[in-house]
């Protein structure tokens, strides 16, 4: 709804907004109408940060590793569950990912939300789940879950010990939920280039800096094509996922 508001704002520079790889690069795989086109309603202004996902199972689960949950899947088809927040979301998509990365076949379990799903991860219900990393940090040190892989490209300074999934032989496994400032269309190239200099320039703030990774997210930055690339880039692949998923449009 926020991204659509923006889509509809009147282009002077007054209505920008956050908007996140959700609306704009998976939304159009999902939805079979959209009440705005994110690829042209709206204008990319600056990308903020980008946020990977964390592979988790219990703490007392017998699986160590991906590899560990790869050969189970394929030991026992159709028996292994992931959990998430819902159909179509970052924590099913990255499970989906996965099982055709990996080719297994494994039970989606959809929550009401990312909490709930965590929830019943730690009570034994399901076996596995893929969760931002900022949700997935107080369990995993509180012990009560166990982390087997980031998302991310390369590791994470809050847990330079966790292996990515490319290091543990799925590249293609590569998540990151990023989000950045856009406007309407029809903003001016001046406005955008002013914006984006702002953005990039508080960005550089220590303050800033500490608080996008303290939550495990990365700081991201750079110029509005370079923002446009990444949605152009992160459309196609999500609406692949989504069909390797067979989930169907609504």
């Amino acid at each position: 709804i926020g991204t659509e508001i923006i889509a509809r704002a009147k282009p002077d520079g007054y209505t920008i907004g956050m908007g996140n790889f959700a609306p704009l690069a998976v939304n159009h795989a999902l939805f079979k109408k959209l009440n705005f086109d994110p690829f042209t309603d709206i204008v990319p202004i600056a990308l903020i940060e980008r946020g990977p996902l964390v592979l988790m199972v219990r703490d007392d689960s017998p699986y160590k590793s991906v590899k560990d949950i790869v050969a189970a899947a394929k030991a026992a088809p159709g028996k292994l569950s992931y959990a998430s927040g819902g159909i179509g979301g970052t924590h099913h998509l990255s499970g989906a990912l996965f099982e055709h990365s990996a080719g297994v076949d494994m039970i989606h379990a959809p929550y009401k939300s990312g909490a709930a799903g965590a929830t019943d991860l730690m009570s034994g219900q399901v076996h596995m789940m893929f969760e931002q990393m900022y949700s997935a940090m107080p369990a995993i040190k509180g012990g009560r879950l166990r982390a087997l892989a980031i998302t991310s490209k390369t590791r994470s300074p809050l847990l330079p010990e966790l292996p990515t999934m490319a290091e543990q032989g799925y590249p293609a496994v590569e998540v990151l939920n990023w989000q950045g400032i856009v406007g309407p269309k029809g903003l001016s190239s001046e406005i955008v280039r002013q914006l984006n200099a702002a953005c990039n320039k508080a960005l550089q703030d220590a303050d800033v800096r500490e608080k996008i990774t303290s939550q495990g997210n990365e700081v991201a930055g750079g110029s509005p094509e370079q923002f446009a690339a990444l949605i152009k880039a992160e459309a196609p692949r999500w609406a692949k996922v989504v069909r390797d998923a067979k989930i169907e449009p609504e």
